[in-house]
């Protein structure tokens, strides 16, 4: 439950870095930035959405590979004593 619940909380994370690389190309458009602070915001905000995604994604796998057969071998072996 901790694991799917900080995937996400990632995963909104990354929704905030995608949109906030979405508002700074937009309003570097219309400021008229030099390219290189564009690309340096590009890069930074677009290596921070991958990496917030991918562990996001990630920790969902993991919530998900406890959910399908930790759980179910908990509940079968300790729970239901015979």
């Amino acid at each position: 439950m901790f694991a799917e619940s900080f995937a996400y909380v990632l995963g909104i994370i990354s929704g905030l870095y995608l949109s906030k690389l979405l508002i700074d190309i937009v309003i570097s458009y219309f400021r008229g930035v030099s390219v290189e602070i564009f690309l340096r915001l590009v890069y930074f905000n677009l290596l921070s959405f991958v990496i917030t995604f991918v562990a996001s994604f990630a920790l969902l796998l993991v919530a998900s590979y406890i959910e399908a057969y930790v759980t179910s071998y908990i509940l079968n072996h300790f729970y239901f004593i015979h």
